[in-house]
């Protein structure tokens, strides 16, 4: 139900309502972990920054990350200014074809998605103190068994756009 004073989602145990709990949990886990980056020396960091930088991989062309994301070539090329300004990318001439700009992580890139897994396992032992570890076990083993395929897609532009 939609709390029209906020525009929230009030979650009602209904089996609509189950993809606003979700949401609302991994925003919450989300924003902790950025206020974490933040505390860390990344306080410029967005959550679509750690997509991008873990799509990227050891490197990628823009037309390439575009395709692993699901945007379109405009917007990660707007993410990839951003991640450039910041220090956490890159740019150069691709060794094996001149004609191809290839994106890699700088050390500060790596060092942020190190920050970041170090903050999710400190988000996670957060839910665990709060909620119990036998209920975070079994909801991790839950989401695990109802979810499909065994690795999550990083293309959530193109599944919600």
């Amino acid at each position: 139900m939609v709390d029209h004073t906020d525009n929230s989602v009030v979650y009602q145990e209904s089996g609509g309502d189950l993809a606003f709990l979700l949401m609302g949990a991994f925003r919450s886990l989300v924003d902790d972990v950025h206020a974490q980056l933040s505390k860390d020396g990344f306080p410029d960091a967005r959550p679509v920054h750690g997509f991008t930088l873990q799509a990227l991989g050891g490197g990628a062309t823009a037309v390439e990350l575009a395709e692993r994301l699901g945007v379109t070539k405009q917007a990660v090329a707007k993410t990839i200014t951003r991640l450039e300004e910041g220090g956490y990318v890159a740019r150069a001439v691709d060794a094996a074809d001149s004609r191809r700009k290839l994106i890699t992580p700088t050390e500060r890139g790596r060092a942020l998605l190190v920050a970041s897994a170090r903050a999710f396992d400190d988000a996670l032992d957060a839910w665990r103190a709060q909620a119990g570890e036998v209920a975070i076990t079994g909801m991790i083993a839950t989401l695990r068994a109802v979810q499909r395929g065994e690795s999550v897609p990083l293309d959530l532009g193109a599944w919600s756009g």
